[in-house]
């Protein structure tokens, strides 16, 4: 690696860390209030468990498991791929939390695969707010075990990436 592109991420992984909330936010307001609850039944929804491989993607162990708003971050034309919990098969959603950090939007770029070694690309989204979001992408997916998220774009802004999952058909 060249020593600027190493000074880039360097630079970049410290305005990640600056960026953090040095401490949780927690509301004041604990009035009650009556209410119904209902429960329903649970989806075949699979959240990312490993990561496999990745690329300019600095604290990719933070885009595994449930949406917790602490994320990864994609350098530019950076990737990470993630190993679901299990396998789903016949998915039709696949869920990406993502936010981006700097002046432009990011374009993420969505791949999903069965085994690991053969990805097709699915779908793709301007990536504009600068806090975690959740984006829906629905379709046949086929069996998927894997999901790959890249970034490209802009030189003038980050993807975090917060959480990957995909559901099973019906």
């Amino acid at each position: 690696m060249k020593p600027r592109n190493v000074l880039a991420v360097i630079l970049a992984g410290m305005l990640v860390v600056l960026s953090l909330p040095a401490t949780p936010v927690t509301a004041g307001d604990e009035t009650a209030t009556e209410a119904e609850v209902e429960v329903l039944p649970g989806t075949d929804l699979s959240y990312g468990a490993r990561v496999v491989s990745s690329r300019f993607t600095l604290l990719s162990w933070r885009a595994l498991g449930e949406p917790d708003n602490r994320g990864a971050s994609i350098l530019w034309n950076g990737w990470a791929a993630i190993k679901l919990e299990r396998r789903v098969p016949d998915a039709n959603k696949i869920s990406i939390w993502a936010g981006r950090l700097g002046w432009s939007s990011a374009v993420m770029k969505i791949y999903v695969s069965a085994d690991g070694r053969r990805w097709r690309k699915v779908c793709s989204a301007n990536v504009r707010s600068s806090h975690f979001q959740r984006y829906d992408f629905y379709g046949r997916f086929g069996n998927v075990q894997y999901i790959k998220v890249s970034r490209s774009g802009g030189r003038w802004s980050l993807l975090y990436l917060d959480a990957v999952g995909a559901e099973g058909g019906d």
